[in-house]
């Protein structure tokens, strides 16, 4: 859980992106995502994240980008334990304030959804981050944006959600 709060920072989204690109599939992680039209997938891959994306402009010396974690977990978690574990790991690690949970699905999964408030190099950030735990897997997406532009970036992480599946 520790290595996901290293790539939560780097993760996110930015408004001017509204189609999607070609699908992504992670053969060795079991999961295909589809990010925004005009993101770029990060090469080499972050160690810790199967795969990061970045948007295709920086906004205000930010560059944002959305990352996926696949996780093995040693012992069965439920989503709900998982879900307050992450939460705490956010609030320790970056002084972030929770803003928003709620329960949804992703990949045909029961998921939980959390948004972040916090301050890191001097911006403020919004962390929004959606997982499921699938067995002793858990999937973690994580999109950070800027404050400012949280408001538009709501439906692209929707998308991308949305377009996340399990694969065999």
């Amino acid at each position: 859980m520790q290595k996901l709060l290293l790539y939560a920072c780097t993760a996110g989204f930015i408004l001017t992106c509204s189609a999607q690109a070609a699908t992504f599939t992670d053969q060795a992680n079991g999961f295909s995502v589809t990010p925004p039209a005009g993101w770029t997938q990060v090469q080499p891959t972050p160690q810790g994240a199967a795969v990061l994306f970045k948007a295709p402009t920086t906004v205000g010396g930010f560059t944002s980008n959305i990352n996926v974690v696949k996780e093995d977990l040693a012992s069965t978690v439920s989503l709900q334990q998982y879900a307050k574990q992450s939460a705490a790991n956010f609030v320790k690690a970056l002084g972030a304030k929770l803003a928003n949970s709620y329960e949804g699905t992703m990949g045909g999964n029961p998921a939980v959804s959390q948004v972040f408030t916090a301050t890191v190099q001097g911006k403020p950030l919004i962390f929004s981050q959606a997982f499921t735990v699938v067995g002793k897997r858990a999937y973690v997406v994580t999109a950070t944006t800027l404050t400012a532009q949280a408001q538009g970036v709501a439906p692209l992480f929707s998308d991308f959600i949305k377009s996340f599946k399990l694969v065999k």
